[in-house]
């Protein structure tokens, strides 16, 4: 309400309204299609001022092996389980994430800032690494990471990941 006031012209307090909260100012991207998140749960991943962030990339003997093939070696578990942080790495790519690691993979697509553009670059990401074809609205076919997983497992296998 007080920032509804705010908005439509009313002066507000807002010292008086955070004292005692703890409350900070915190910036802001000046850039709108950053893609990164920017609420308050999230936890920062920013690097240092004047230091690139560090991102790990996997091993070149690790790119040269066929996520398929992988699978094929694996446990049903274990195949899940490799083909689940995939799956959150190409989601925290597409949202602009440094890492998958602040993702969960039982939240909602909308949850976490996807539209339908983010979808359909998703989908382009995920059948070009995995082989699988996806339609460009799989987020909202299997709207949680875990679910797009299950997908996946079941195309790629021929088997149902549950």
């Amino acid at each position: 309400s007080l920032g509804e006031a705010w908005v439509s012209g009313v002066e507000v307090e807002w010292p008086a309204v955070f004292a005692g909260r703890g409350a900070r100012v915190v910036d802001l991207p000046t850039y709108a299609f950053q893609r990164r998140r920017y609420w308050l749960n999230a936890p920062s991943h920013e690097a240092p001022a004047g230091e690139a962030p560090s991102i790990d990339l996997p091993a070149d003997d690790e790119q040269l092996v066929p996520l398929s093939e992988k699978l094929a070696a694996l446990p049903a578990d274990e195949a899940e389980a490799l083909v689940l942080d995939h799956v959150l790495e190409k989601v925290a790519v597409v949202l602009g994430h440094p890492s998958a690691e602040i993702l969960d993979p039982d939240q909602k697509f909308g949850e976490i800032g996807f539209d339908s553009m983010l979808s359909v670059e998703l989908s382009k990401r995920l059948a070009a690494t995995t082989g699988v074809k996806l339609r460009a609205n799989v987020v909202l076919r299997h709207p949680t990471p875990r679910l797009i997983t299950a997908h996946i497992m079941s195309a790629m296998t021929g088997r149902d990941s549950r």
